[in-house]
């Protein structure tokens, strides 16, 4: 059999439980949901690092951050590592990346043939496609400058509303209709079997639909987010974040909340374009995955963002979606324990090319053609300041430098995470067992 096109479409500070499919009320996703409805959708997959470069070279080498070494925004992985679209070229693919990588430098270039950029943060922006593109046509994105480059021009709306603000561009230059602009392109003349990862912004701060999509969700009548609580409680706003949530009111964050839903359903509208290309091409040969390098509080514990306050699920649990590969379930909800380090080698066993010693995650595959072979006891997750999380199905730990931040949680009996049992004497068989988890984790093996 010919091996499958690989498209991975990946967004940007997507909460896992904001689509239609993994039941949310209010947004709107039909091409995801559609998607959902040809695969399976992991409901427990928890990011590496929530951070967006950490988790992304993560998801393309298979390693933990503590393995490869990217563990902030500015830092980047040589191009001579081994990566998905390096092993995916060498094996014949037509390689490509349109939108958001984040690489550092902007164009590393770890074997794509195309590369179409949008970038946000840093240098990139300075140097990328999208925006040079966009100043021929003698416009900015005002709002991203005022969230990404120069915060003390930001009008007060900005601060006022934590950046929820309709885009001054119109919806043909936004730079969500560009990446799905630079994705259909590809498709249109790509040679089978081809790799195309698609890197969204959205819907990553500053949430700024284009109009018409700033007028899709009423804030009204939006249903809140289990477990919101408004203030949000101190112990979670005394660390200094991208803005100050003290301020933070549940009329304030209904707008957001608005906002951001529309940039997700303004995304889901591009991957149906992306989608129906591939039918329009006749390319039935395709596994599709659809995940983000990290979440969003977005309203647990009344936050935002992604800094300031613990690795709350929210934050760190995020969307994955498989389709495509042969013998595999269909419609199907899992909740098996999953970590965007089993992307590349899923992607690389369903394009049937050895897995390499170098891989610290695993292939989902056995795990999506039935129901009863998990992988791991338990997930982990790296962060600043030697964080670090161990994450069963039932239990999650916190462990940090930063004694104010330690925590343990009974995930069944308290989902929002607000009763902290760490150094409970009732729960110390179960905080030993998760610390002996982390210290393994720790000390485990790395790949050379």
């Amino acid at each position: 059999m010919d091996r499958p096109n690989i498209i991975l479409l990946l967004a940007d500070q997507h909460r896992w439980d904001c689509t239609g499919y993994a039941g949310s009320p209010d947004v709107r996703t039909p091409n995801l949901d559609a998607l959902a409805g040809h695969g399976v959708s992991f409901t427990q997959v928890v990011c590496p690092f929530p951070l967006c470069v950490p988790s992304r070279v993560s998801l393309m080498t298979g390693q933990y951050v503590s393995t490869h070494g990217v563990a902030g925004n500015r830092d980047g992985l040589p191009a001579t590592a081994t990566t998905l679209p390096g092993l995916l070229h060498a094996a014949g693919y037509d390689t490509a990346c349109v939108g958001k990588m984040h690489f550092n430098p902007t164009y590393a270039n770890y074997a794509f043939n195309v590369m179409r950029l949008s970038e946000q943060d840093g240098d990139g922006r300075n140097e990328d496609d999208y925006h040079k593109w966009l100043k021929k046509q003698g416009e900015i994105d005002q709002i991203d400058v005022w969230d990404q480059v120069d915060r003390d021009s930001a009008p007060p709306e900005y601060w006022d509303t934590f950046g929820a603000m309709r885009s001054n561009l119109p919806e043909a230059l936004h730079s969500t209709t560009w990446v799905g602009d630079q994705a259909v392109r590809f498709v249109q003349r790509a040679r089978e079997p081809f790799f195309l990862w698609a890197g969204f912004i959205k819907p990553h701060h500053p949430f700024d639909p284009p109009e018409p999509w700033d007028r899709l969700y009423d804030p009204r009548e939006l249903s809140l987010p289990d477990g919101c609580r408004f203030p949000p409680p101190e112990e979670d706003t005394r660390r200094e974040g991208f803005f100050d949530l003290r301020d933070m009111t549940e009329d304030r964050f209904r707008r957001v909340l608005a906002y951001y839903y529309a940039n997700i359903s303004h995304m889901d509208q591009q991957i149906g374009r992306i989608l129906a290309t591939l039918t329009s091409r006749g390319f039935t040969n395709n596994v599709i995955v659809y995940c983000a390098d990290h979440g969003d509080y977005m309203g647990q514990h009344g936050l935002i963002l992604k800094g300031g306050a613990r690795p709350y699920d929210a934050l760190i649990r995020v969307p994955l979606v498989i389709a495509g590969i042969g013998g595999q379930r269909r419609g199907h909800t899992d909740p098996a324990l999953a970590q965007l380090t089993d992307v590349t080698p899923t992607l690389l066993d369903a394009a049937r090319i050895p897995l390499p010693e170098t891989l610290e995650g695993a292939s989902l595959i056995p795990q999506l053609r039935r129901p009863d072979v998990p992988l791991r006891d338990a997930a982990f997750v790296e962060g600043g300041g030697g964080l670090k999380v161990a994450r069963t199905q039932r239990y999650k730990l916190i462990e940090t430098s930063d004694q104010d931040l330690r925590a343990l949680y009974d995930l069944d009996n308290d989902p929002h995470e607000y009763d902290n049992r760490y150094g409970h004497a009732e729960m110390s068989r179960v905080q030993a067992e998760l610390e002996a988890q982390l210290t393994s984790f720790v000390n485990r093996p790395r790949p050379a």
